[in-house]
């Protein structure tokens, strides 16, 4: 996510976010990624989620599309 973020700032992209994903296991976690004065990234957790291992936690797929769409909200 640095790299993505000092892309951004090198095109001169005014204020950027860089919002991201991450994997441990079975634990999925939405994350973004600022920088609020000169040399100091601050990268946020949003939110966290587990996802299932069998067919009866399958009921945990709509907190995750949830969690999907509150990151690209909160990106915008």
């Amino acid at each position: 996510m640095r790299s993505t973020y000092n892309d951004l700032v090198n095109n001169r992209l005014g204020n950027p976010v860089v919002c991201g994903i991450g994997s441990e296991g079975t634990r999925l976690a939405t994350y973004y990624m600022d920088m609020p004065s000169p040399n100091m990234y601050r990268m946020t957790k949003l939110s966290e989620i587990s996802l299932y291992g069998n067919i009866e936690q399958f009921i945990v797929l709509p907190n995750f599309y949830h969690e999907a769409i509150a990151i690209e909200e909160h990106c915008r």
